[in-house]
């Protein structure tokens, strides 16, 4: 697929102890939020939990044993108010990804007023795709289908979240 190298040091620059807190500060700015399975009580993570939490970011910690010195950190965070985590569906609900009130198993009932192109992009999306991936199923001109995807988007039908479209309703 595609990617990046990102850094602030040169390309020969050799990894040292105090170069960390600064590669950290870089993922902790690029990601939605930091997930924190594990951390010692001088742990770098607690350094990368503390930078997202300076940039707005949230902070999620998954909760582990009391008599773990490899938890100290994590299970601080926690008392500070990072977000527990037992499953990926906890971050899913945080997000709002994850609709608790639906069951994924229910019948999509499509409102009526949706054209034969909105149904057939729902009945598409049951599973999110990304753009690139709904584009590649359907059997229409790129123009058309962002004319399409937008209107969707301004009725509330479908929405984009993190790269993904997803239904709305």
């Amino acid at each position: 697929m595609g990617g990046a190298l990102v850094s602030e040091f040169e390309p020969d620059f050799k990894a040292t102890p105090y170069a960390f807190p600064q590669r950290n500060r870089l993922m902790a700015g690029f990601c939605h939020a930091t997930l924190v399975i594990e951390a010692g009580e001088k742990s770098g993570t607690l350094i990368t939990a503390r930078l997202a939490t300076e940039y707005n970011k949230d902070v999620f910690a998954v909760p582990a044993s009391i008599f773990s010195q490899n938890a100290i950190g994590s299970n601080w965070l926690l008392k500070q108010g990072a977000i527990p985590v037992t499953s990926g569906e906890d971050i899913l609900m945080h997000w709002n990804l994850l609709s608790e009130s639906r069951d994924m198993n229910q019948e999509l009932r499509i409102p009526e007023e949706c054209t034969n192109e909105e149904k057939m992009v729902i009945a598409l999306l049951h599973d999110p795709l990304s753009k690139t991936e709904l584009i590649q199923k359907l059997d229409m001109p790129i123009s058309e289908i962002n004319i399409l995807l937008s209107g969707m988007e301004i009725k509330g039908l479908i929405k984009e979240t993190l790269g993904e479209l997803r239904i709305n309703f």
